[in-house]
């Protein structure tokens, strides 16, 4: 039966190949293009990388981030080493917010102690109070929108698959991320110089002057600490929307 059918088969395909030269049809040649398109995944993983790598890094350092600065791992399994180290960085970043809120509270607890007797108190108790709310407001945000752990897609982590999926050019905003955080990093350290300066020179500027943290230095010491850490909270967030 074979015999019989497959010199029809031959025939009707060399007929067919026939038409086509005679009419000038060229032939359908199908490309795969799954390796295409994972190498433009790739290299769209790599701008995204250096351009949020270092600032996730830095705010890391800062206690504002908690999850994996390496894009190229998004949808691996984590390893046991990775889920200890995430856990011991989220307790670190968890203590440093929690430190931004005692701030407020200090403020607050101050403002209605000293009351009002001296309106210079007031104002600089006001200021203390809103800079440190906003401060853990803005920290608070960070560890609820950014990290990007295994256990539930942030909202960061969206805007990562959406960069990735859509083929979003990031040459110009990779320029942009790395002289913001240049800037964000000299402006750091001169804040940091005024802090430690004013709480050289001008020891009234600090939360722990005022009662009822006045005779405690290690709450001086904490203040001056936690205003460094909330220079971090302004600077390096901002630095998103470059």
């Amino acid at each position: 039966m074979n015999s019989r059918v497959t010199p029809m088969r031959t025939s009707v395909q060399e007929t067919h190949t026939q038409v086509k030269e005679e009419h000038g049809i060229p032939p359908v040649i199908l490309q795969d293009a799954g390796p295409t398109s994972h190498s433009a995944d790739e290299k769209q993983l790599e701008a995204i990388q250096a351009i949020y790598g270092p600032i996730l890094t830095f705010m890391k350092l800062g206690g504002l981030y908690f999850g994996d600065t390496c894009f190229k791992s998004l949808g691996r399994q984590p390893t046991t080493l990775t889920k200890a180290k995430i856990s011991v960085v989220r307790v670190y970043s968890t203590a440093i917010v929690v430190s931004h809120w005692f701030s407020f509270a200090m403020s607050i607890v101050s403002l209605c102690v000293e009351g009002s007797p001296v309106l210079e108190s007031v104002y600089i108790l006001i200021t203390f109070g809103m800079w440190h709310f906003q401060s853990a407001i803005l920290a608070t945000t960070c560890l609820v929108v950014l990290p990007l752990n295994k256990e539930k897609k942030s909202r960061f982590e969206k805007f990562v698959d959406n960069l990735i999926e859509n083929r979003v050019d990031l040459s110009t905003l990779k320029s942009y991320s790395k002289k913001g955080l240049i800037l964000a990093i000299f402006i750091f350290f001169v804040s940091t110089v005024n802090v430690l300066a004013a709480f050289q020179f001008m020891p009234n500027l600090t939360i722990a002057f005022y009662k009822p943290w006045k005779n405690c230095y290690g709450l001086r010491i904490f203040s001056l600490v936690s205003v460094i850490f909330s220079c971090i909270v302004w600077l390096l967030p901002t630095l998103f929307f470059v």
